[in-house]
């Protein structure tokens, strides 16, 4: 699958998985969402929250800032079939009804003519596992869920949701 992930999303607010791509089929790009209930596989949900050290650089934050803070979506764009970044949090405030949300600026991949700060090395990993994840995703590899049967089974069998 030729597939140019846009948007990678999981929040634990609302327990959706959200991802949004162009996929070229012959001359023509279809764009394609989709949100779902389904739990991703927790591999998934550790890459977009292994962003967190990166965003708190590139913010230059301090490190303690990053508790209470969930990333919980990862933007791609391509400018020259270069991709860029954009990495969303959140995080919990005191006494307040809604989070404080938090971007980073445009981060393009680096190149070798490129002398502005973009994407780590690091970042470049975790956003081509990411897109990994998501693309298996797609292909319906999700978090297995186990419900015990009603009182007729032992209560040792259990049945996994796929």
């Amino acid at each position: 699958m030729d597939v140019r992930f846009s948007k990678i999303r999981y929040s634990e607010s609302d327990q959706n998985v959200e991802l949004e791509w162009d996929e070229t089929k012959g001359n023509d790009a279809v764009h394609s969402s989709l949100k779902s209930p389904s739990m991703p596989e927790p591999e998934l949900v550790a890459t977009l929250r292994a962003f967190k050290p990166e965003m708190l650089g590139v913010l230059e934050l301090p490190r303690p800032y990053g508790e209470n803070l969930e990333v919980h979506q990862v933007s791609i764009s391509y400018r020259n079939d270069r991709r860029g970044i954009v990495i969303s949090a959140r995080k919990k405030l005191g006494d307040t009804n809604s989070p404080f949300n938090v971007h980073t600026p445009y981060l393009p991949e680096p190149d070798e003519g490129f002398a502005n700060k973009g994407m780590s090395s690091q970042m470049v990993d975790l956003l081509n596992n990411l897109e990994k994840l998501a693309e298996l995703y797609l292909d319906g590899q999700r978090a297995q869920q186990e419900l015990a049967l009603g009182s007729s089974a032992p209560s040792n069998v259990k049945h996994q949701l796929v």
